[in-house]
């Protein structure tokens, strides 16, 4: 009698561990299908960015203060603001500030570096490049009011 009840125990403990073990495997693979992927941006997240970029009001003043997008225009007719700074000084400068304050751009982040590119009909109006390489996610829009074929083009390296 006393060896078939230890028979009945083993029994016990046994499917106890398998039902454990089971469970640990269980766990695993829920947290790896519930991890969360890599929050990159998309192209359209980078296109929102850039729209909204352009209707940014700049430290240019010419009566009265200058959007992203007419800062464009007067650093293309090469005009001055009213502080005698170049337009293209203060674009290049505010470009520099608007992607550089919406992603944090270091070797240690999720971005490891951009390239803006502004040009109408093939020519290259501005062009900001900082530790271009790796791979990137990119968005593109046009710049109406420019003339021609204007965009502005944005490339996040990760």
């Amino acid at each position: 009698m006393i060896g078939k009840i230890r028979k009945s125990q083993e029994e016990m403990v046994g499917f106890v561990l398998i039902i454990v073990i089971v469970a640990i495997i269980g766990v695993i693979f829920l947290a790896l299908s519930i991890k969360k992927p890599s929050s990159q941006l998309s192209s359209s997240e980078l296109n929102s960015f850039l729209y909204s970029s352009l209707k940014y009001t700049s430290s240019c003043y010419n009566i009265e203060p200058l959007s992203f997008r007419e800062l464009v225009t007067a650093c293309q007719e090469n005009k001055q603001c009213d502080d005698e700074t170049r337009a293209c000084d203060t674009l290049n400068r505010t470009a520099t500030e608007l992607i550089e304050g919406a992603f944090v751009i270091t070797q240690d982040s999720k971005y490891k570096g951009y390239s803006l590119r502004i040009s109408k009909n093939n020519e290259t109006l501005l062009n900001l490049k900082k530790e271009a390489k790796g791979n990137i996610v990119a968005g593109e829009v046009p710049i109406y009011g420019l003339g021609g074929n204007s965009y502005i083009r944005l490339e996040l390296y990760y």
